[in-house]
């Protein structure tokens, strides 16, 4: 689960590490080698929506490499944001298949 702490000298921003590509695609899945699921903690949280609407989080959540949101309220903006190009769908299409793995591993689902 990504937290929305934020890690400045690291990231070089203010980003909750839920929502920066550097810390969840360049250093978790880039330099960590890390493959499996990624879920933001809840996008309802203060420390998000004091900063961020809820369309901003959502977006920002999976441009950064989410594949799971906890508790979004901004999906229609999500969702907006694919159709418009925002968000390549391929971004969604790589989430996908690391649920579907997941879900086949555990057997909830099967070929």
């Amino acid at each position: 689960m990504a937290a929305h702490i934020t890690v400045p000298q690291v990231t070089g921003d203010d980003t909750p590490a839920s929502l920066s590509s550097v810390m969840l695609t360049d250093l978790l899945r880039g330099e960590l080698g890390y493959q499996g699921l990624i879920v933001t903690d809840s996008l309802a949280m203060q420390a998000i929506t004091d900063v961020y609407t809820p369309g901003q989080a959502a977006v920002k959540a999976l441009q950064a490499g989410a594949d799971l949101l906890l508790m979004p309220n901004g999906l229609a903006d999500a969702y907006t944001a694919v159709q418009d190009g925002t968000i390549p769908q391929q971004r969604l299409d790589e989430s996908v298949q690391r649920i579907l793995q997941c879900k086949y591993q555990y057997g909830i689902l099967t070929q």
